[in-house]
Formats: structure tokens, C-alpha cells, sequence
């Protein structure tokens, strides 16, 4: 019998040893070498001082992108377009104190390009006396009237239409004057009343107190007379087309009242203009900004301001709501002012004019998902490690021959 020839164990790595070929022909392509047991690392102070900077850099680059993650700062991103909106209005929400014009001496008119003029504007929007120390004078409910087609919609309360009609009694009355009625049959407590002196008389009739002036909507021009100041707030429906709306004296058609243009005092204060759905949840890197709230101009001649808006169509989307715009409009402005003098054919006045883009912003608030914050993580720790390891290798290398060190 044959001697078997024994063979030499094949060194895998190092520790090991197979004799398996199959294992053998895998060891080959090992991109993981394993160094020999007497292999030693030398350490260094400068390989020590880079290692603690690289753990310094790595743990501010993910606490920064942790925040930066947390807050949504890499979650905004805006794109430009065409306007796309079939609306063909857009609402006007503005609160505009006049602290040395009295109510019942501004007439709110608008104008746009196609034609369409409407003076005196009395629907939706309300002139509110204001005491000399800019407290309002009128304390009582402020009437709004739906839009015409809506199911809240109440023809009754268009004080623009001819057979408008404005209640005798206030809210918390009418119970009252509703028992009334029963024991009197010729009290009528569905009768409207348009001035301040029907509301005291069907109160009177009625057998109840009458109310202070001051919670009494047909009583508001009484109060205008008496105080110095006006508050006008409400919302307009305005087209998207190039318009104007003027704060100017009253007139009636083409002529102005000359008490009105002499006691007309520009002096304005803006406390909320904004242009747009309000209730639309408005976001941005920088942050959304109204130019013109809390805009003052004084003067004590006459004058007459122009605002100049540039109105642009904007939409914000969320990743809620990703398939659903909400539209509303953003604007810029710059101002001038001019003196008016009495002698010259102007006359004073505050002025809005509004120029519409037609292009479109989109603005985006869209989370990126989580693995992409994982990811970026592992990409920032990888990459600071093999730059500040190539740093080091250089370091090391140029001190050896500098230095002479080992």
C-alpha cells in the first residue's frame, strides 16, 4: 500500500487553514485582508488631535442636520408659472385708521381698467367713529353681507340694494319685544328700521329701554358727527385686473362736497391690508411679511397718498394636501405722497393702485422622508472620516520629513 502524500495547509488568513478549494479559490478575492498577528499601528499625538476634530466636525454636521430636519428648514422649495386660477376677484381685507376724518367725509370708491366704477362703497365694509384717543366709538356687532349665490346669502342685508332691510332690535332684545307683541298687536317687531330715531321709537313703542347710541348700527352717523376720527374695516371684491381703490372727500357723481375736500386729513394709519383668502395657512423659508401693515403717514395740509401694489398670485401646498392648492394673492409696494393745495384741481386723497402679474407662485412645504435624513447622516459621517484620514496620512508624512520623527 501506497504512502498518501500529505499536503500543506493552505494560509487563508493567518489564523486559519482549510483545505477546502472551494474556500481556497473565495480567500482569493477577500477585499478585506486580515494584517499578520506581529502587524503593529503606531499611534501619534497628531493622529489623536485630528481624531477628536473629526468626532467634533461629525457631531456638529448631525446636529445640524437634526435641526435642520426637526424645523423644515430643507422642506421649502418655490417654482414659478403662469397663473392658472379661473377666479376672476380677489378679496381685499383692510383696516384703515383715519385719526382726523371724521366718518361721514370718506367716500371708499374703485375703479378698474375695464370700466367698472363703484362709488361709495357701503357693502361689507364699515366706517366706525374713533374718540380723539383712537378708541373706537361704536361698540356693536359689525354686519356681513355673503356673496350673492351662497346659502347664507340674505338679500335683507345688502345695504347696496334699495329694499334692504336693517332689524329695529338688537339680538338680545327681540325675545323681549317678542312678548311684547303678544299683549300688543300693533307692535311689529319684524318692521325694519333705517335710522337712529325709528330704533328709539320702536323701542319706545315697544315699552323697553333703549340702548346707548353706541350699540346701535343705525346710530353710527350720529356718532360720526360727534367724533373726530374714523375706522374703516371690512373685506372688497375686487377683479384680477390693473384697479384702483381711492379714499377720497364724499361727492356726488363728478362733484365733490367742498366741506369734505376742506376737512379731509390724509393722515392714515394701515393696520391690516392683506390681499387674499386669509384663512389660507401662508409659509416661507424667510418667513410672510404684509408691506403695508402698520404703515403710518401724518401730515396736517392736504395731500394725497398713492400706494402702488404689485399683486401676484401665490399657492402653498403641504404634503397633506398635495393634490389641493390654496390659493390666495402676495403683493409688493412702494409709495408716494404730494401736496394737494386747495387752489390746484386735485384734490386730497388716499390711493391704492394694483397691478396684477400673471405669473404664479407655487410654494411647497413637502418633509423629506426619514430614511433620507439616515441617509444623509451616514453620508456625512463617511465622508469627514476619509477626508480627515487622507489629511492625516498627508500630516504625517510631511512631519516625518520635516521633523524627522517616527
Amino acid at each position: 500500500m501506497s504512502t498518501l502524500r500529505r499536503r500543506k495547509p493552505v494560509l487563508i488568513d493567518g489564523s486559519e487553514t482549510t483545505t477546502t478549494p472551494i474556500l481556497n479559490h473565495i480567500a482569493r478575492v477577500d477585499l478585506f485582508p486580515k494584517p499578520k498577528e506581529d502587524f503593529k499601528r503606531s499611534q501619534t499625538y497628531l493622529g489623536g488631535c485630528i481624531s477628536a476634530f473629526t468626532f467634533a466636525v461629525i457631531l456638529l454636521l448631525v446636529l445640524w442636520e437634526a435641526f435642520s430636519y426637526i424645523t423644515g428648514r430643507d422642506a421649502y422649495f418655490t417654482t414659478l408659472t403662469l397663473d392658472d386660477n379661473e377666479n376672476r376677484a380677489m378679496e381685499i381685507h383692510l383696516d384703515i385708521l383715519f385719526p382726523s376724518l371724521q366718518c361721514h367725509r370718506i367716500s371708499v370708491d374703485m375703479l378698474d381698467i375695464s370700466g367698472v366704477t363703484r362709488y361709495n362703497i357701503v357693502k361689507n365694509l364699515h366706517k366706525i367713529p374713533v374718540t380723539s384717543n383712537g378708541i373706537l366709538a361704536y361698540r356693536g356687532e359689525l354686519p356681513f353681507t355673503s356673496e350673492e349665490g351662497s346659502l347664507n346669502y340674505d338679500y335683507r342685508n345688502n345695504p347696496e340694494l334699495p329694499n334692504s332691510c336693517t332689524p329695529c332690535f338688537l339680538v338680545e332684545d327681540r325675545s323681549k319685544a317678542n312678548s311684547m307683541a303678544r299683549s300688543n298687536m300693533a307692535l311689529n317687531t319684524s318692521m325694519c328700521c333705517e335710522t337712529c330715531e325709528d330704533v328709539q321709537k320702536a323701542y319706545e313703542n315697544a315699552g323697553l329701554d333703549a340702548p346707548s347710541l353706541r350699540v346701535i348700527p343705525q346710530c353710527i352717523s350720529e356718532l360720526s358727527a360727534k367724533e373726530p376720527g374714523c375706522n374703516v374695516i371690512g373685506t372688497l371684491n375686487m377683479k384680477k385686473i390693473q384697479g384702483m381703490l381711492a379714499f377720497v372727500p364724499t361727492h356726488s357723481s363728478y362733484r365733490y362736497n367742498l366741506n369734505s375736500v376742506l376737512s379731509f386729513n390724509s393722515s392714515h394709519i394701515i393696520k391690516k391690508f392683506v390681499i387674499g383668502d386669509k384663512n389660507v395657512q401662508r409659509f416661507s423659508r424667510t418667513g410672510v411679511s404684509f408691506p403695508l401693515n402698520g404703515q403710518h403717514y401724518n401730515t396736517k395740509g392736504f395731500s394725497e397718498v398713492k400706494y402702488f401694489l404689485k399683486v401676484i398670485p401665490t399657492t402653498y401646498n403641504t404634503k397633506e394636501k398635495q393634490n389641493s392648492k390654496q390659493r390666495t394673492y402676495e403683493y409688493s409696494v412702494h409709495w408716494t405722497h404730494r401736496e394737494t393745495p386747495i387752489s390746484s384741481r386735485s384734490v386730497p386723497a388716499v390711493i391704492f393702485q394694483f397691478d396684477i402679474s400673471p405669473f404664479q407662485i407655487n410654494n411647497y412645504f413637502l418633509r423629506p422622508p426619514f430614511i433620507r435624513f439616515t441617509i444623509k447622516l451616514c453620508g456625512i459621517a463617511g465622508g469627514v472620516f476619509v477626508v480627515l484620514s487622507i489629511v492625516d496620512s498627508v500630516t504625517d508624512y510631511f512631519f516625518r520629513k520635516i521633523f524627522k520623527y517616527s
